[in-house]
C-alpha cells in the first residue's frame, strides 16, 4: 500500500500512467520500460507465492524435521472469522478485543462482548481463539474512556 503522498498526486499528474509498488511503498509516475519490467516481475513473483500458499491448505504444519508448527491468525472483529476459516488457519492467535470499544460509540456491554466471543468461539468450531481482554490507552484511544 501507498499511504501519506499528501502533494506526491498532486494535480498536475491526472492522467498520467503510474506504477505503484506496494511493497516499497513508491509510486512511479510516467515509469520507464525498465521500472515497468520490474514491477511486471515483482507481480509475477508475488503471483507465484500466493499460489504456492494455496498449495498448503489443508496440510499439516510440519517443518521438514517433524517440528508442528501452529499458524494462527490475528482477527479485529467477527467479520474476520471468515477469511480465517477460508485461509485454514489452525486457530486464532489474538483476538484484538479493543476493536469492540474503538468501533463503538459507548462502552460495548458484558453481553455484547460475550456474545461476539461466543459467536467467534462456535465459528472456530473448537480451534484455539486466545483473546486479548483489552488494548487501550497508548496507541489506541477511546475518547469515553476519558484517558
Amino acid at each position: 500500500a501507498v499511504i501519506g503522498l499528501g502533494e506526491g498526486l498532486a494535480k498536475e499528474y491526472d492522467g498520467h500512467m503510474a506504477a505503484i509498488d506496494g511493497f516499497t511503498g513508491t509510486i512511479y509516475i510516467d515509469p520507464d520500460e525498465e521500472t515497468m519490467k520490474v514491477m511486471t516481475e515483482k507481480r509475477e513473483e508475488d503471483r507465484r507465492q500466493k499460489t504456492l500458499l494455496e498449495e498448503l491448505k489443508g496440510k499439516e504444519n510440519v517443518t521438514l524435521s517433524g517440528q508442528k508448527i501452529n499458524v494462527y491468525a490475528n482477527i479485529g472483529n467477527l467479520s474476520d472469522v471468515g477469511a480465517v476459516l477460508k485461509n485454514d488457519a489452525g486457530g486464532i492467535g489474538l483476538f484484538r478485543s479493543e476493536f469492540l470499544y474503538l468501533e463503538s460509540e459507548d462502552f460495548p456491554t458484558e453481553e455484547q462482548q460475550f456474545q461476539v466471543y461466543k459467536q467467534v468461539a462456535e465459528n472456530m468450531a473448537g480451534k484455539k481463539v486466545i483473546i486479548r481482554t483489552l488494548d487501550i490507552g497508548a496507541d489506541k484511544q477511546v475518547d469515553y474512556f476519558g484517558l
